[in-house]
């Protein structure tokens, strides 16, 4: 949420000239937090953000300025990191001694808790379609704690509780989300507000819920809900001028 909310400031307060200092004495702090934070999905928000965001300042306006941002950020992320790495990769889990079987037999070392998350899923989707009952109105009770604390996806996570059909209205409004993101494509991709509010959005809605159940917490769930809300509201008001000018 944190860096949601730092990379959508940046956005909309970066051209401002009063708050360019503000944002060079912060940014190096926020990559320190998310680092140290050991979320390997909020570090790669951070650096994939602000890596789009400065390509497209230098493609539009040949600002270079936050090529040293973004390097003066990741230099300092990478100190962090060497400073405490044992401590960073037993949080993160990170053991290059483990194996992943791939497509074609490739085998590539990835993060411990994507295997555990692996098998939380497999665990969760195969008690999900034990029956149509369960797939269709979820089960009574929650997997007991000793088995798994929870399927680190809120979709299934959603389906195993309540079933399928009570998710409809959900998918539903992401797809309507993502017809309306279509259709004024073109004025989003021209307005750097909008454009980061969008892929804010879309980035929690199908990539955060579907490694964590975000919009089952409170605070992040209502921020999601939330920007969310702002997100559709500007996109409807689109569609509504475009009416008038009909």
């Amino acid at each position: 949420m944190m860096v949601n909310g730092y990379l959508l400031t940046f956005v909309c307060l970066w051209e401002n000239r009063h708050y360019r200092r503000l944002f060079y004495f912060l940014s190096p702090l926020i990559g320190i937090y998310t680092v140290a934070s050991f979320s390997l999905l909020s570090i790669f928000l951070l650096f994939a953000g602000l890596f789009i965001i400065t390509i497209r300042k230098f493609l539009k306006t040949g600002e270079k300025s936050l090529w040293l941002l973004y390097l003066v950020v990741g230099f300092v992320s990478i100190f962090y990191v060497s400073y405490c790495t044992e401590t960073w990769a037993y949080r993160t889990k990170f053991n290059l001694n483990k194996k992943l079987s791939l497509a074609r037999g490739v085998h590539a070392s990835v993060p411990k808790n994507f295997i555990d998350r692996y098998g939380d899923w497999k665990l969760y989707s195969s008690k999900i379609i034990e029956n149509s009952h369960t797939l269709l109105f979820g089960h009574e009770r929650p997997p007991e704690r000793s088995v798994t604390t929870s399927a680190h996806n809120y979709y299934l996570d959603f389906v195993y509780n309540f079933g399928f059909l009570a998710l409809l209205p959900l998918l539903f409004l992401i797809g309507y989300s993502l017809y309306l993101a279509f259709k004024f494509r073109d004025h989003i991709i021209h307005s750097e507000r909008l454009l980061g509010l969008c892929m804010i959005v879309f980035f929690l809605v199908l990539v955060d819920n579907n490694f964590k159940v975000t919009l089952r917490q409170p605070y992040p769930g209502i921020l999601t809900f939330f920007l969310w809300g702002v997100l559709l509201s500007r996109l409807l008001s689109l569609e509504k001028d475009k009416g008038y000018q009909n």
